[in-house]
């Protein structure tokens, strides 16, 4: 199977029915599933996995999604909204916080992504503590939309 309809099936997983707090984690895993399929097709050279997310958010194509979602959708200005407050912490490290600038650049905002996606998959997100629940369905919301993009 192809990257193109990996990316696509787990896009389909993620994006099937209303995001509630209980199914936000695993609809954030899928669609990141999807991102990842998605951004190791196009930028496999880079190292490590942020290098590769790094790599996907300075692309032209990505950066012009990311210009137009700010300025026409809501929902994607909201998420990045929830992300901002606070930034994010390193689970494994609390003194490393990562944060999106009032300008919000996709690179500084993936960054934040990928560490909610790492504390996630790492054990350091819990679904039953609201301000968690709140950056997976801002992290959900940010991966899903870049990804229509790119199907």
């Amino acid at each position: 199977m192809n990257p193109q309809e990996i990316t696509r099936r787990w896009y389909e997983i993620a994006s099937h029915g209303a995001a509630t707090r209980p199914d936000s984690f695993f609809r954030f895993i899928a669609i990141w599933i999807a991102f990842n399929a998605l951004y190791a097709s196009r930028h496999g050279s880079a190292r490590t996995d942020r290098d590769q997310v790094k790599s996907f958010a300075g692309s032209q194509q990505a950066k012009r999604r990311h210009e137009e979602l700010l300025t026409l959708d809501a929902q994607y200005q909201n998420a990045i909204q929830d992300i901002r407050y606070r930034g994010v912490f390193d689970s494994r490290d609390l003194r490393r916080r990562y944060q999106v600038p009032n300008k919000p650049n996709l690179k500084d905002l993936l960054n934040c992504v990928y560490q909610i996606r790492c504390n996630l998959f790492h054990g350091g997100k819990r679904p039953d503590d609201v301000r968690d629940a709140t950056l997976v369905e801002a992290g959900y919301t940010v991966v899903s939309k870049l990804v229509e993009a790119f199907l």
